[in-house]
């Protein structure tokens, strides 16, 4: 209580780019080393690659790890940061 604490989610639900899921682990790297959310972050990503060692990022999964931070969380004091990984596009 009291003390700001940072929760970091990367989310990649397009594995078959691997610049994306180099891309939300690069942001996962620099905010546990610069913002110290080591043991509060999670990446979510679809990668052939990851499946057997990563959470698939399914909108499921998104909203369970939301709705399990929301419960340790002080809505007062701390802030989750969703960075999202994906191609642009019209729709």
């Amino acid at each position: 209580p009291g003390v700001t604490d940072l929760y970091f989610v990367g989310f990649a639900p397009d594995g078959a780019h691997p610049g994306f899921v180099a891309d939300v682990d690069n942001a996962q790297r620099a905010m546990d080393g610069r913002c110290n959310t080591s043991g509060r972050s999670v990446v979510l990503v679809n990668s052939p690659l990851t499946v057997a060692e990563r959470p698939f990022a399914s909108v499921t999964h998104l909203r369970k790890v939301l709705l399990e931070i929301g419960d340790v969380i002080d809505a007062d004091d701390d802030v989750v940061m969703v960075y999202l990984a994906g191609s642009s596009g019209e729709d």
